[in-house]
């Protein structure tokens, strides 16, 4: 049985627009993220029950289950009216230069780090290294 090859794909943006606007989880097993300047990523609290509904909806694998997709037009609700909860639960991670690992909906115990893209304004951007 052959192994699959992994690899890991490196780039470093300097953003001027947000482009992740809404919570979402990625499809990886992980990310490592550092912003070198600018605002940080923001992430959903990990133990809000959103957080539950968003990660568990996200799951793709074959042990995704019936729950999964009936929980799937909950979370792009609750994924698009994210202003109702974001001022309590959603939060920049770390500090400027700090690597931020998020799970990935691969990731094998099924929580994911539900996150997005900060809003720039005013012309702001980041510099970002994402892998």
């Amino acid at each position: 049985k052959k192994k699959k090859k992994k690899k890991v794909v490196v780039s470093l943006s300097l953003l001027r627009r947000t482009l992740c606007t809404k919570l979402h989880v990625d499809h990886v097993r992980m990310r490592a993220m550092t912003t070198y300047c600018g605002k940080k990523t923001e992430v959903l609290d990990e133990e809000s029950l959103v957080h539950a509904i968003v990660a568990k909806a996200a799951t793709v694998d074959e042990n995704a289950g019936p729950m999964a997709r009936a929980l799937r037009p909950v979370a792009d609700a609750l994924k698009s009216n994210a202003k109702v909860f974001e001022k309590t639960l959603v939060k920049e991670r770390g500090e400027s230069c700090d690597i931020l690992f998020l799970k990935g909906e691969m990731w094998e115990s099924g929580k994911a780090s539900v996150h997005r893209s900060p809003e720039t304004t005013n012309g702001g951007g980041r510099l970002v290294l994402r892998g």
